[in-house]
């Protein structure tokens, strides 16, 4: 362990948890998010901290800023703690929509808060929700599960739900001009969504395909309409 590593771990682990916690919200790649309150050092400590990631899935945000466009209809599929969700909200701006699907109960709602707090709750529709088969490490039972006909009027899609990609784009009729798929390490409890699994599976139905890597993100594969 390098020394910048260990330094931000016993911050983390054994200095943040006793320092008081500011009024301010922390933050993943700019957006506050109620995941956290910034406590004392966060800003300063190398490689960030639960309550300051500057650089928290650029990769993502940077390929929804890109794509959508004001007046689109998105849908965000695994909203997580609500930060794609509000880049794309952003993007669509007052004339367009966002729907978001989160099917872990406390995601949700810290989802709902950020949402909130980032003003953008007029044209974002949250909903506690599974699309595809039940993934991650997280108790599903109960959750509403999303029935695929339901997204085929959506101008981007955006997926990052813990390995159920591939089977969302295997079984969905959707078509919308931009998919932005996230893929993952291999798991347990899904078929692996390789990144050339996802790139070959968009190029079959008829979708152009740029990969992207970053920090926070395994990778990410953009597919355009042709």
């Amino acid at each position: 362990m390098g020394r910048l590593t260990w330094v931000a771990d016993k911050y983390r682990n054994r200095v943040r948890p006793w320092l008081p916690a500011r009024s301010e919200y922390s933050r993943r790649n700019g957006i506050p998010v109620a995941d956290d309150k910034l406590r004392l050092f966060d800003r300063i400590v190398p490689f960030g901290t639960k309550g300051y990631l500057p650089n928290f899935k650029e990769t993502n945000s940077k390929q929804l800023r890109e794509h959508v466009s004001e007046g689109d209809d998105v849908l965000v599929i695994g909203a997580g703690f609500g930060v794609s969700t509000v880049e794309a909200a952003k993007a669509v701006g007052s004339s367009g929509s966002v729907v978001a699907y989160e099917a872990n109960q406390e995601r949700f709602e810290k989802a709902r808060e950020t949402i909130s707090i980032n003003g953008v709750a007029d044209r974002v529709d949250i909903r506690h929700g599974a699309v595809g088969p039940p993934s991650g490490d997280f108790d599903f039972d109960g959750v509403e599960q999303v029935d695929l006909d339901a997204l085929e009027e959506f101008d981007v899609i955006e997926m990052d739900c813990e390995g159920a990609e591939l089977q969302i784009l295997k079984e969905t009729e959707a078509r919308p001009r931009v998919f932005i798929v996230e893929t993952h390490q291999e798991k347990d409890w899904t078929e692996y969504d390789s990144v050339e699994t996802i790139e070959n599976l968009l190029r079959s139905s008829g979708y152009s395909v740029e990969t992207h890597h970053g920090q926070w993100v395994n990778g990410l594969v953009t597919g355009t309409l042709k």
